[in-house]
């Protein structure tokens, strides 16, 4: 194959293998040094370095940088911006800069030693782990527990100070009539599908869980239990007087329907069970 050299235009053979490799625009490497040599030469838009770059990459928009930390540097949104405690200068991004405080300091501690200066701020202590905090005061008489973090706030509410906590119901066993039978039966009359958000057992991949409506576990009436997936039947433990109502309505009209035929036969705890199709 004959091309033409791009320096010196002398007409030279190679091989097509060659130009679709991307070869082949020059007929030496004389006139490829020369080409080199024909570069331009620029400033570096971050750190003012001078380069040489090629024409045609001036022509595709790049040559602007010298190197790839230098165009990672232009990319950033924030900006340097010197510590109110210490003067150390650090770069905060954009977001910091625009919450209250993310913006000032270099780091957490330049934040809780320039809190002792404040005197918008107080000293206290944390009501789990005991360690002293420094808080605003306003956020002191607002509210009566104090913590230093987010996890000792997660553990202090656990047991009876849980705002959910019903004396440990969830404690207490299941009777011996809610056994397997009954709960297949159960799904097989809602048409295995969540009665809350209309969820197949095949698209819930696991077996739909029987919740108590009224919430007392040794009351395992028909009528007083429903299919429901896992996420619903933790979602329903609360506004439970909401919940036991809708669902009682809900099981009023699965018994009355046509469409499902069961026959279910309860008796209390002094006969024996029978529940049949």
């Amino acid at each position: 194959m004959i091309r033409e050299c791009i320096v010196c235009k002398k007409e030279f053979e190679i091989c097509p293998a060659k130009v679709k490799a991307g070869y082949g625009k020059f007929c030496s490497r004389i006139c490829w040094g020369k080409f080199q040599k024909n570069r331009i030469e620029r400033q570096c838009l971050t750190c003012g370095k001078s380069i040489l770059v090629k024409p045609c990459d001036i022509k595709r928009g790049g040559g602007k940088y010298c190197s790839k930390e230098c165009y990672c540097k232009s990319q950033l949104s924030g900006r340097q911006v010197t510590c109110k405690y210490c003067g150390k200068i650090f770069y905060a991004t954009r977001k910091a800069i625009s919450r209250y405080n993310a913006g000032k300091y270099c780091s957490w501690d330049c934040f809780q030693k320039d809190k002792k200066k404040n005197t918008k701020f107080m000293k206290t202590k944390c009501d789990y782990c005991g360690k002293e905090i420094y808080k605003w005061r306003r956020s002191i008489k607002r509210n009566n527990l104090q913590f230093c973090s987010r996890k000792c706030k997660k553990e202090y509410f656990v047991g009876e100070r849980a705002t959910s906590w019903l004396g440990g119901i969830s404690f207490e066993p299941y009777s011996s009539e809610f056994n397997r039978q009954l709960k297949e039966l159960i799904r097989y009359r809602d048409g295995y599908k969540c009665q809350k958000c209309s969820m197949s057992e095949i698209e819930n991949i696991e077996k739909l869980s029987i919740h108590h409506i009224d919430y007392k576990k040794k009351n395992c009436k028909p009528l007083n239990l429903i299919s429901l997936c896992g996420s619903c039947n933790s979602k329903v433990n609360f506004n439970r007087s909401r919940w036991t109502k809708y669902f009682q309505k809900k099981v009023d009209k699965i018994m009355n329907s046509n469409a499902i035929q069961l026959n279910f036969r309860y008796k209390d705890n002094k006969t024996k069970q029978s529940i049949r199709r």
